[in-house]
């Protein structure tokens, strides 16, 4: 277990480290949502092997809320 952030930074070092074969979004709520959908983005998921498991990925990409505003 991991109590650090759930940002692409922490998330992608837990990634290198445990070297998990896929990973769900659909538990974590928004946040892990975002995540996932940014660790995409920036190529880490691809880099490590790391599949989305669960609901399809194309489909959290539309249900993505950028706070950033």
């Amino acid at each position: 277990m991991y109590l650090l952030p759930v940002n692409v930074e922490y998330v992608e070092s837990i990634i290198e480290k445990e070297r998990p074969d896929g990973i769900m979004l659909a538990y974590g709520g928004q946040t892990a949502l975002n995540c996932g959908v940014n660790l995409a983005q920036a190529g880490i998921l691809e880099k490590y092997g790391v599949h989305v498991l669960g609901t399809k990925f194309r489909r959290f990409k539309e249900l993505r809320i950028d706070n950033s505003s």
